[in-house]
């Protein structure tokens, strides 16, 4: 709240005077997202690095050492429900979050389609990727079977269902297909990766 900014215009117009993001520094997905919000989408960003985490980074937002946190929503949902001085202001997510579908996605405000491209690539298909478990190229169908099925009788699970909705956790298993689909779109344009890795690795 005390940054002044509750909706993607207000952001937009803080030119003078870019909001400044927290993270922990390269290679984390905070750096990643903040550097891309300020160098494709053209958002006015200050990335402030070299939190140890996102409890540091949550911290420096509620004492004004930052203005805003970009981090995946199980993270920032908890906070975000328990306090009044945390709004959501931008979604990278084509999938509207419950309780918040006015916060608006990323990519309905970008129009270049080139800009699209490497947000998609550099933000959305890792989105999309998750936490992912993964196996050794070669491994019998068989044998990927087992602990996949193993997963999705434990997210079906009552009991397991249970303890997560205590502890707060939300479980959205992606089918192996979906995965698969998502790590093409992040991997498979070679030029995007190149164009995206040059952008990093210059900040």
């Amino acid at each position: 709240a005390r940054s002044g900014i509750a909706s993607l215009a207000q952001w937009q117009q803080r030119t003078s005077t870019p909001p400044r993001l927290g993270t922990p520094g390269p290679g984390s997905i905070s750096f990643i997202v903040s550097t891309l919000l300020r160098d494709v989408a053209h958002l006015p960003v200050s990335v402030v690095s070299g939190y140890e985490g996102s409890g540091d980074t949550l911290l420096a937002l509620g004492s004004g050492e930052v203005d805003g946190f970009c981090a995946s929503w199980e993270t920032l949902g908890p906070a975000v429900r328990r306090s009044p001085d945390l709004t959501p202001v931008l979604r990278l997510s084509t999938a509207p979050v419950p309780g918040f579908d006015t916060v608006p996605d990323l990519l309905s405000v970008v129009a270049d389609p080139q800009a699209r491209h490497l947000l998609d690539v550099g933000i959305y298909a890792w989105n999309d990727l998750g936490r992912v478990f993964v196996a050794p190229r070669g491994v019998a169908p068989e044998r990927l079977e087992a602990p996949r099925s193993a997963i999705a009788h434990t997210m079906a699970d009552a009991s397991y269902r249970r303890d997560a909705d205590t502890a707060g956790i939300v479980g959205q298993p992606i089918p192996a297909a979906t995965l698969d689909r998502a790590f093409a779109r992040a991997t498979g344009d070679r030029a995007a990766v190149t164009a995206l890795h040059a952008l990093l690795a210059a900040r």
